[in-house]
């Protein structure tokens, strides 16, 4: 694919998020808009562009107990899950990859901790908690519903 090609797409791309989220923005309970103008946040952050799957998973876990698991069985794709919600679609190896990574992010930047030796429960962070309070409001996500449902409104 050439340059031109790929800025094209990608800007379509990141073009399509905003719409999404101005428009969910519009909808979300909680904005007071007597009091301030809205602007909405399409996952970015002082880390950057905050992917969807990362920030599902900090504000899930955040809402929850506060832990996140990765569970690995013999035969088959590593498990993420938090509070007993299911993050994954399917059991194949693309999603567990998908969801290994959100994981990995939220470590990189600090919002989780391991905690235990095998790798397999993490905690969220002080500063994880603040920007899943950022992200649920910002990204109006709904926590009472199950994140697979919820993240249906942030697919294209």
């Amino acid at each position: 694919m050439s340059e031109a090609t790929w800025e094209r797409q990608r800007d379509g791309f990141l073009d399509r998020i905003s719409t999404i989220t101005e428009a969910r923005a519009k909808e979300c309970k909680n904005t007071d808009e007597s009091d301030q103008q809205h602007m909405p946040t399409v996952g970015q952050d002082d880390v950057g562009r905050i992917p969807v799957e990362p920030a599902f998973l900090l504000v899930y876990a955040a809402e929850g107990n506060g832990q996140i698991f990765r569970l690995a069985t013999l035969g088959s794709a590593v498990q993420v899950s938090t509070d007993g919600k299911q993050f994954m679609a399917d059991n194949s190896q693309r999603e567990s990859a998908r969801w290994q990574e959100a994981l990995d992010l939220l470590i990189t930047w600090g919002w989780v901790k391991p905690v235990g030796r095998k790798g397999e429960v993490y905690e969220v962070t002080g500063t994880g908690y603040t920007k899943a309070d950022w992200l649920k409001d910002d990204m109006c996500i709904d926590t009472s519903k199950e994140p697979l449902e919820e993240l249906k409104q942030f697919e294209f």
